[in-house]
């Protein structure tokens, strides 16, 4: 069926029944874009703002952008069946999905983004880039410094979570905070979580997913009140090591890492772990 500008088009939430009708946009349509998430677009299903375009009761598009932590919602999935006008569709879910971001008090709405037919739906709503997010990979060739930090990192267990999250909190900006749940579900797909403990408690924490070839540091965070004492490098070296100690089976190791352009301690740290930049990056883009 061909859809086109003058059918009629319903924009409501979308619903528990609408499961398989959703899985199949996501997997079969060409405008299909996705968050860097832990999160899958369905899996985001029973939140709101999750929106849903309907036309002869058939779901023609999607928008997902609930807010997980307070003040911020993420631009978490946006798809479209090839046959619709996109620009059109978009602006409809955009414009309910907005006022249901304005009456939840949401302050910061952003998109990370690199497909360039999204990059224009977004700057046509009001979003402006604003930052990247590079790609690093870790030199293996190099060889690594020991950390000045004595205590050796620990494996993270499931009663450390209330604390990691409290560490989350501290060290990033609002935008770039993730709720308890979210930093869950990252330790349940974690080849590597470790945290490390002073005498005040937890100060800091990595949990690192699988990759093909090796790992992906997925997020490091180190608590301010202790951060220029060599944690946030020793978290590094020691997930190195462990990586180091489970080799691929087929090609030489790699370790990935993702931090935002304008984000100098992280990188300062990353390169002295012999980290080097890709020359990828992920475009940032926040709502004005």
């Amino acid at each position: 069926m061909l859809f086109s500008a003058t059918t009629p088009t319903h924009i409501r939430p979308a619903e528990k029944n609408d499961h398989l009708a959703l899985s199949n946009l996501f997997h079969f349509e060409a405008y299909n874009f996705r968050h860097l998430d832990w999160k899958r677009p369905i899996d985001w299903l029973g939140t709101q703002p999750f929106l849903v375009a309907e036309q002869k009761g058939r779901l023609v598009a999607a928008l997902v952008c609930p807010p997980d932590s307070p003040g911020v919602a993420w631009v978490r999935a946006f798809v479209a069946a090839g046959q619709i006008p996109v620009e059109q569709v978009w602006q409809a879910l955009w414009q309910e999905a907005y006022r249901e971001l304005e009456a939840k008090k949401i302050t910061k709405i952003a998109a990370i983004c690199m497909e360039p037919w999204m990059q224009k739906l977004l700057m046509s709503s009001g979003f402006r880039r604003t930052d990247a997010v590079v790609v690093l990979a870790w030199d293996p060739a190099s060889p690594l410094a020991p950390p000045r930090f004595p205590a050796r990192p620990r494996v993270m267990v499931p009663e450390d979570f209330p604390n990691v999250y409290a560490v989350d909190q501290a060290c990033f900006v609002p935008l770039w905070q993730n709720s308890q749940p979210i930093l869950e579900l990252a330790f349940a797909q974690a080849i590597f979580a470790t945290v490390v403990e002073d005498e005040t408690g937890l100060i800091g924490y990595q949990i690192s997913t699988p990759s093909p070839r090796g790992g992906h540091l997925a997020r490091l965070g180190v608590h301010p009140r202790a951060q220029g004492r060599g944690i946030g490098y020793a978290l590094v070296y020691d997930l190195l090591v462990r990586l180091a100690a489970h080799p691929p089976v087929l090609g030489s190791l790699q370790v990935t890492v993702n931090t935002q352009a304008e984000n100098a301690a992280s990188l300062a740290v990353y390169k002295k772990a012999n980290f080097q930049f890709t020359g990828h990056q992920y475009p940032v883009y926040e709502y004005f």
